[in-house]
Order: structure tokens, then sequence, then C-alpha cells
């Protein structure tokens, strides 16, 4: 079965992920319309008609709906140093066109203190941490300039959150 660009381009970020440390998650794309309102606001929920359970009524709109059981999971197991990563698919209700909306997307977490080694003494992981791992996937990948200005998405912490942006255009959030 021949490959598809867009299978060799994942692979290629997971290896380059996977290299600099980082743990694959994979979740499904179930999550609770509650949660999801808490989590992503008044982003669109794409509810399903006849759930599996009343915890699962929606296609998640955002990895993050997936992540944080197993960051919770892990943190509850005393796994505290986490660096983990998804990609996934996020889903949107259509549009008016009637075009229905999944897209790729790519989550980092990190957690806990970074590695222990022979001459360094372990730190709290933190937005360096984030933004190094993104450096590299972006050179690794080619694109060379990105930038970093705040964002102003008031369900993140004001003055810690920053939009990314390769050229004009803003393709996440840390």
């Amino acid at each position: 079965t021949p490959l598809h660009q867009r299978d060799l381009f994942f692979d290629d970020i997971r290896r380059c992920l996977t290299s600099a440390g980082f743990d694959e998650m994979l979740g499904h794309g179930l999550a609770h319309s509650q949660q999801a309102s808490l989590v992503s606001g008044e982003t669109p929920q794409l509810k399903i008609l006849n759930p599996v359970s009343a915890d699962l009524d929606i296609m998640r709109n955002s990895l993050t709906l997936s992540a944080l059981p197993v960051i919770s999971h892990n943190i509850s197991h005393r796994q505290l140093d986490l660096r983990l990563f998804e990609i996934g698919k996020a889903y949107f209700p259509p549009t008016q066109e009637g075009e229905w909306l999944e897209d790729d997307r790519l989550l980092l977490v990190v957690t806990g203190h970074t590695d222990i080694g022979w001459r360094d003494k372990p730190r709290l992981l933190d937005f360096f941490d984030i933004k190094g791992a993104l450096t590299s996937l972006f050179q690794h990948v080619g694109w060379q300039e990105f930038n970093l200005p705040a964002s102003e998405d008031g369900r993140l912490e004001p003055g810690l959150s920053f939009e990314i942006q390769i050229g004009e255009n803003n393709i996440g959030v840390i």
C-alpha cells in the first residue's frame, strides 16, 4: 500500500519528537460536551446523535480533551515527569456550505522535571522546553521562521501564553 505524503510527514514529526524525549499518546475522538465547554469555550461542538455513553457525547474539538485524562492518570500514579505528544484530529460541525471539518492537530505536553543527568540537576519543565521542542521540529520540517506574539485567548494565562505564527498565519498556541 503506498503511503500518503501526509502520513510520511506525521511519521517524520513522530521521529523528531520521540528523539527529543517525548512519548506519543493515542487518544480517541470522543469527548464530554461539558468538559469541552470548559476547555474550549465557545468553540463549536459536533454532537453525536446516539452516543455510546453520556460522558462521550461529542467528537472532540481539541486534543486537550483527550490529553487531560492521560495526564491526570499519570500524575495520580506518581508519574510526574511527562513529555507527551499527540497527533490527531479535531472535529467541527459543517460549514454553511455543508463541508465537514476534520483538522489535523499536534499537542505537546510537559509536566514535572527534566531528566536527571550525571552533571545537571533536574529543573522544572517550562515554556522554554516546549519552545525548544517546537524550534527543533520546525527546523526539521523546514519552517525556519516563526514568531510568538502574546496570545489574547481569554482561557489562557495572560503574559504566559503565546500564538505560534508562521508568516501571517496563526498555527497554534503555547
